[in-house]
């Protein structure tokens, strides 16, 4: 998953990530929250489909954690391969 995290030397909140093409969006948004309590918007823009992660205050490394283990487990569920 490419992003760029940065904005000159400086974290940002917000993200946009964009996932493989074999991903069915609305099924991958559905299977995150049911299976993993993992909500973000999972969207296709232009063609490119698109995860959006966003950083609060509440957040913590386990969030970010939880959101990388349950992709992984997204590309397993629905037979992506990625790389």
């Amino acid at each position: 998953y490419e992003s760029s995290y940065t904005d000159g030397g400086n974290f940002t909140q917000m993200a946009s990530i964009q996932i493989p093409s074999g991903f069915d969006v609305p099924r991958l948004k559905s299977y995150l929250y049911d299976e993993h309590k993992v909500e973000l918007p999972v969207i296709e823009w232009n063609g490119t489909k698109l995860i959006r992660i966003s950083i609060n205050g509440y957040n913590n490394e386990e969030d970010i954690d939880l959101l990388l283990s349950a992709m992984k487990k997204a590309e397993k569920h629905f037979g992506i391969k990625v790389g």
